[in-house]
């Protein structure tokens, strides 16, 4: 290991040498983000390479979600959808998101209409390309996976103070009078306090709760920054967590949650 240390660190000067001579173009990826060409592909990652007839150029992007291009299904409404996710509320909750997208200055949509048209469903050393945000209802057979997210509620506000993190529970899309609308449906954490926990410097989130059931709305994916990881805070009371406990059911059972930022340097740049 240490023989691997030497050599890393040999070929780290190397590289800055022939940066310095003119040899080498310097690295420019964003700290957290990417560095995209506009209208790159992603077989087509080089700097300076023609995309579709046209020179790139670079654009330093905080983030940028797409949705899979392959569903792994599709349903002809939203009542089928809200059949399959156990969601009754789905059409209702798809309407107040499209009053939201659609902006004041429209007329809200009306009582008899629930947007029934076609609904689908490596990170180097030195920044991040790309990362995959899983939520689906069976992962590698070992039960359901859905993932956290930073979600962006005022971008005015450093770090976590300007964010918020949301459970995906479906990822979908549909179309409105000729507008796609990518979106999921997401339940919502709130944070407890108004600074990190002290202790470990992480915020603390808990479920956001109506009553007895988690607060569940829809949010455009333009919205979502990058995926969050959490920890249960365990507390110190017995019995501990049984031997056959199932991970998938870790955000389902705890009352408060860590936003664990030390899982990787851009959650440490962005949740503090």
């Amino acid at each position: 290991m240490l023989l691997i240390n030497q050599r890393l660190d040999k070929l780290a000067a190397a590289r800055s040498a022939f940066v310095a001579r003119g040899m080498l173009a310097p690295e420019r990826l964003a700290l957290l983000g990417v560095v995209q060409p506009k209208e790159q592909t992603a077989s087509n990652e080089d700097e300076g390479q023609d995309v579709e007839g046209g020179r790139a150029t670079d654009e330093r992007v905080l983030a940028d979600v797409k949705m899979a291009q392959s569903p792994h299904c599709v349903f002809a409404n939203v009542s089928a959808v809200a059949q399959e996710m156990k969601l009754p509320l789905l059409p209702t909750l798809l309407r107040n998101f499209l009053n939201e997208q659609l902006g004041p200055e429209e007329d809200e949509l009306n009582e008899d209409e629930d947007g029934d048209d076609i609904l689908s469903d490596i990170c180097g050393r030195q920044g991040m390309r790309r990362e995959w945000i899983r939520c689906t209802p069976s992962w590698r057979n070992s039960g359901p996976r859905y993932d956290c997210v930073y979600l962006v509620e005022d971008e005015s506000k450093p770090g976590f103070h300007g964010l918020n993190v949301v459970r995906l529970k479906a990822l979908l899309s549909f179309c409105y009078e000729g507008t796609d609308y990518p979106c999921a449906v997401v339940e919502w954490f709130k944070k407890v306090g108004r600074t990190p926990d002290p202790t470990t410097g992480m915020w603390v989130v808990k479920p956001d709760m109506s009553s007895s059931e988690r607060d569940v709305t829809v949010v455009h994916i333009d919205s979502i920054l990058r995926s969050a990881h959490l920890l249960p805070v365990y507390g110190s009371r017995y019995p501990l967590i049984p031997p056959n406990f199932k991970h998938s059911l870790s955000l389902d059972c705890f009352n408060a949650y860590y936003v664990n930022k030390y899982i990787d340097h851009h959650a440490n740049e962005i949740a503090f």
